[in-house]
């Protein structure tokens, strides 16, 4: 069955073919993730609530608190853990450093949701600064990768050409990925060491903050916002330091992720022996096809359809 499907679409032509295989692929990579979030993840998540349903039966017992009173005080806790606050950190979380930090985690996407605004003002200046930070953002970041995935195209090419006397280009995309590829994973590892000196976290923990942020989803478990309450002379110049440095790291990863994106489009938009997946080439000449039909031909295209016309047209008149 699932060989006929896939025949079937490929023996479509087009953006047809596209549109469906993408879909289909998409789905089955959701479906496949799913399955294996709910294995790895499901026998942790009913152990937190029977621990839950624990401690709260113990601290009702202890002080003699109903489920509302206890209920309540779990919500005004959650609120006030949302708005940033933390047992070793009490500073202006909505200071310059601060709101900086924010304003970046809104035109990035990556929205951490430690921190978010509550008043009406705020809300609404939130959705309208978003609505024009993000394309604005999202075309710096594409500007910035695209420029540096030429630039070590062009470092390729001439290391070939001067070092290794190499005449044709070959694998020059590939070879580009793995290099942004690197970059990347530099980052996130540099990054987690930093994490895990400032923050007190593990290295495996700063690498999936590195991770998760660079690549915008950004969860929250883990911000950069608050150093470990190991670090006794820290102060608040010392934590608004360590945000802008965060907000500019961050800033600059995000560019070699997307560079890497680019990247690794670029080599999927190649015709290769994955045609299952690089159907650029069709669709490209699909559309040259239906513009040819439709009129819309380029005045190059034009003018050499009229020239291959010619002579033809001047045997006749000479008849």
């Amino acid at each position: 069955m699932g060989v006929f499907f896939i025949n079937w679409i490929t023996s479509l032509e087009g953006p047809t073919r596209n549109l469906l295989l993408r879909t289909t692929i998409f789905f089955v990579y959701l479906i496949a993730g799913a399955t294996i979030f709910k294995f790895l993840e499901a026998d942790n998540g009913i152990q937190e609530r029977e621990d839950y349903h624990r401690i709260k039966i113990e601290m009702q017992l202890r002080y003699g608190i109903n489920d509302t009173s206890f209920n309540e005080f779990i919500r005004r806790i959650k609120f006030a853990v949302d708005d940033g606050y933390s047992e070793h950190s009490d500073f202006d979380r909505w200071s310059f450093f601060g709101a900086l930090f924010f304003a970046a985690t809104v035109v990035t996407t990556i929205g951490y949701g430690h921190l978010a605004p509550r008043t009406f003002g705020g809300q609404l200046f939130c959705m309208i600064y978003a609505f024009f930070g993000i394309p604005i953002t999202g075309l710096m970041l594409k500007s910035f990768g695209e420029r540096l995935m030429d630039t070590i195209d062009m470092l390729i090419v001439i290391a070939d050409k001067k070092v290794f006397k190499v005449k044709e280009e070959r694998g020059t995309a590939l070879r580009t990925s793995l290099i942004l590829f690197m970059i990347m994973a530099s980052m996130i590892l540099v990054l987690a060491g930093v994490s895990m000196r400032y923050e007190g976290w593990t290295y495996f923990e700063g690498v999936y903050f590195a991770f998760i942020t660079l690549s915008t989803i950004g969860f929250g478990d883990f911000v950069p916002t608050t150093p470990h309450v190991a670090l006794h002379d820290y102060t608040h110049a010392h934590v608004a330091l360590f945000v802008f440095i965060s907000f500019i790291y961050i800033t600059m990863g995000l560019s070699v992720v997307s560079s890497v994106l680019v990247s690794i489009s670029r080599i999927f938009e190649v015709k290769t022996e994955w045609d299952f997946i690089s159907l650029k080439e069709d669709y490209d000449e699909y559309d040259d096809e239906n513009d040819n039909d439709a009129g819309f031909s380029s005045p190059y295209a034009l003018e050499e359809k009229l020239r291959q016309q010619e002579p033809p047209q001047k045997f006749f008149l000479n008849q």
